[in-house]
């Protein structure tokens, strides 16, 4: 089969999320089961990529002059590229509203030539989206459309889209209320866990050396960890206050480990709370070493405060690192509290920090939960399970030329 899948950005951009990640590990999913994937990724002119050599998909870019935000002209222009030698039947499958001019691009083509599939990754919409339509404020829609553009976008793609599949049972149930979509063309299919962490959770085998930095950074003694997107919406400043407030019973140190928005403002609080002593920051790291670093943790914390799925829980509970987090979104779809897991509310810094005192004293319960997290995740959540339900649905799509 024939699979252009799009997305804004790419993960070997500064601006890389869940989104990219899931987008590339399923383009490689699909491929080890033998479809010709190509990925259209979208980077603004001044970014320079350079794509590992391993790399078994076709990746393009839709380079997008003087902005910052992946453009739908952009993108759609790549596919029209990419579609004029595509057989009948292919699939576009997108990720966000770089899909928006999808449906349009069908019209131009003749009947069930493609059909176009679409994944919305955003873990929240605008409050005004999720108000009952006659509840709806024709003026705060209007500001919508002025200056939050792309769920205006989001929303066009999926209404254009033969098929929806968000990633979590809420996800579904929130862009259903969003934009009035028939439920009956939708699908749940949850992201996976990738290669790298896949290979290192493996607890039979010893785990890889760290390099000499990380080692350095993470001491002799224990330490917990927050890996991802270091973002407002990741509940990163929260933990920053809980850290204060958990005292010496935390583990020896703590690491945060990712890039984002609010990477200068966590580091200021660092040393605002007087946690200098305690916390560190990792440099950037690729899959394997991040996945090295975290298996080496106590526990990690990623107290999100919204979630379509939740990437990096995934990825900690696939390590046998147990997780403390929080009941937002789809987190309860993964995590059943105090089984595979520990959830507090979101926004919580009181909780969070019990949590994390009551875990960094009871070793035997962190490998509980560690345990059955791997357990969870792998009876449930692996890119070639996402992949295998992906073709269903394309196959399904092809079939009945939707």
């Amino acid at each position: 089969m024939r699979v252009i899948l799009t997305v804004n950005y790419s993960p070997w951009s500064r601006y890389s999320g869940g989104g990219q990640r899931s987008t590339h590990n399923l383009a490689r999913a699909l491929v080890r089961r033998g479809h010709h994937v190509t990925v259209v990724f979208s980077k603004p002119p001044w970014e320079r990529v350079q794509l590992p050599k391993d790399l078994r998909y076709e990746a393009v870019f839709a380079t997008l002059p003087g902005a910052r935000r992946g453009s739908p002209l952009f993108v759609a222009q790549q596919v029209q590229r990419l579609l004029r030698a595509a057989p009948h039947g292919s699939i576009v499958h997108s990720n966000g509203e770089e899909g928006a001019l999808i449906p349009e691009l069908r019209r131009a083509h003749p009947p069930g030539h493609f059909g176009f599939v679409m994944t919305p990754r955003y873990p929240a919409l605008p409050d005004v989206l999720l108000k009952e339509p006659a509840q709806r404020s024709e003026l705060r829609l209007l500001l919508l459309a002025l200056l939050r553009t792309k769920y205006v976008l989001l929303g066009r793609a999926l209404r254009g889209a033969s098929w929806v599949c968000p990633t979590s049972t809420s996800a579904a149930d929130m862009v259903q209320r969003a934009y009035s979509l028939p439920r009956e063309r939708m699908t749940v299919v949850p992201n996976g866990i990738s290669d790298e962490f896949l290979r290192l959770g493996d607890t039979s085998s010893a785990p890889p050396a760290l390099r000499a930095d990380l080692q350095e950074l993470v001491g002799e003694q224990g330490f917990a960890v927050f890996f991802g997107r270091i973002a407002p919406e990741k509940g990163v400043r929260v933990l920053l206050e809980a850290l204060s407030r958990a005292g010496n019973e935390q583990p020896a140190r703590f690491v945060f480990a990712g890039r984002g928005p609010d990477v200068q403002r966590v580091q200021a609080g660092v040393k605002q709370l007087g946690l200098a002593e305690r916390v560190r920051f990792a440099p950037w790291l690729d899959a394997a070493d991040l996945a090295a670093l975290v298996r080496r943790a106590s526990f990690a914390v990623l107290p999100s405060l919204e979630e379509s799925f939740g990437n990096s829980i995934a990825e900690a509970m696939i390590l046998s690192v147990p997780v403390i987090s929080t009941t937002a979104g789809s987190i309860p779809e993964l995590i059943e509290h105090g089984k595979h897991g520990w959830l507090v509310a979101p926004n919580d810094p009181d909780a969070l920090a019990a949590a994390m005192r009551m875990l960094a004293a009871d070793p035997e319960r962190q490998r509980e939960l560690g345990a059955a997290g791997r357990a969870r995740v792998i009876e449930r959540f692996t890119w070639d399970a996402s992949a295998a339900a992906f073709e269903r649905v394309y196959q399904h799509v092809i079939e009945n030329k939707l």
